[in-house]
């Protein structure tokens, strides 16, 4: 009885307005209890439901006998479980798991060793010889080995072919297909993904990265894509916070996070110090997880 005191006064608290359904709750519980109990003074007229309703069941310790069919009382106490369990907090998250996951294998066309880094600035004609040492030195003191992988049109010196139809081409061919093989691997149907999720800094078109994979993979109308950018490195971190949040409400989907960054949109051909670092740092790339 001290439980369902104590339910009643925390259903009350929560509720935004207690008349909506204490004064009908508690006129039932006293038609279900007999009108002896409801009329011995302890309670006064100008109470509020919820005071009323804890009161009838302070006062309700001794044995009632009840002149009303069974399941009426089953359905008022169906009643009551349902408040419940609407005012009370939701429930501990749902364990996620990772299915598996996969990361891009170049192609070995595009196979590019520190040792290139000199002749490729040499062959664009835009930077100083001092900017050409500097990157130099720093492809060599940034940890990065001779088989890292730069896409063609950079590797070509060519300034037109970069763009933005170049940068689409590197997240195919660097995206595409690290999730078919992920797909594959898993045994996981396009159609089967409810939620698509990429991140990438810099490069975001329209149509939006997450589109160009669902409509690329042909997924079902009812998947949903989110595209994230703007965030730097901790992107990747955040795209798989925000799938465990929409697998944790809604357990037994599958979501797909897509991690990348572009080269080609990014690729820096002036003579800022601070802005010709990243050509240096990175290289292609693309992972994916199921989760």
């Amino acid at each position: 009885m001290e439980a369902c005191v104590a339910a009643v006064k925390g259903i009350a608290s929560a509720c935004g307005s207690a008349q909506d359904w204490l004064a009908p709750l508690a006129a039932t519980f006293s038609a279900l209890t007999g009108s002896q109990q409801l009329n011995d003074g302890t309670m006064g007229i100008g109470d509020a439901p919820e005071h009323r309703l804890v009161q009838l069941l302070q006062t309700g310790l001794t044995p009632v006998t009840f002149s009303v069919p069974p399941v009426l009382l089953l359905a008022l106490a169906y009643v009551v479980l349902q408040v419940v369990r609407k005012l009370s907090p939701a429930k501990q998250h749902e364990q996620v798991y990772v299915l598996d996951f996969s990361v891009h294998q170049p192609d070995k066309s595009w196979a590019f060793s520190r040792s290139q880094v000199r002749a490729l600035c040499e062959k664009r004609e835009l930077f100083t010889t001092e900017d050409i040492d500097f990157q130099e030195k720093i492809a060599y003191r940034t940890g990065l080995g001779d088989e890292t992988a730069v896409c063609p049109a950079i590797q070509s010196g060519d300034a037109k072919q970069l763009g933005i139809e170049a940068a689409r081409f590197e997240f195919g061919a660097t995206c595409f297909t690290t999730i078919n093989e992920l797909l594959h691997k898993t045994g996981v149907t396009p159609r089967q993904v409810d939620y698509v999720i990429t991140n990438s800094s810099l490069f975001n078109p329209t149509p939006s990265l997450s589109a160009a994979i669902m409509n690329h993979f042909k997924m079902s109308g009812k998947t949903l894509g989110y595209s994230l950018g703007g965030m730097g490195c901790s992107a990747g971190v955040i795209a798989l916070d925000l799938a465990r949040e929409l697998l944790a409400l809604h357990p037994n989907k599958i979501a797909l996070v897509i991690s990348h960054e572009n080269i080609t949109n990014n690729y820096y051909c002036g003579n800022d110090k601070s802005m010709l670092i990243p050509n240096c740092l990175f290289r292609s790339n693309g992972s994916a997880v199921l989760l």
